[in-house]
């Protein structure tokens, strides 16, 4: 496959434009080619991480109350 991004120049303001392969806007990642995996997997990564302090915190504190728990985990 060809990159493109080699042969095709983009000007604004007179400025060319700098491609990427990836850019961050509003917290979401975007590949140049359209793709949002890159996206799902960092967001992935951060649940994972997230639901894991959450489940850790719950077995420290012993919690038994499912109001709380729930409450928990949709909080995130």
């Amino acid at each position: 496959m060809r990159d493109r991004s080699k042969k095709n120049k983009w000007y604004y303001s007179g400025n060319e434009v700098e491609i990427v392969g990836n850019y961050k806007y509003l917290g979401i990642t975007f590949h140049r080619n359209g793709g949002f995996n890159k996206h799902w997997m960092e967001t992935k990564k951060k649940t994972n991480a997230a639901v894991e302090i959450l489940i850790n915190t719950l077995v420290s504190t012993k919690t038994n109350n499912i109001d709380i728990i729930l409450r928990l985990f949709y909080s995130l």
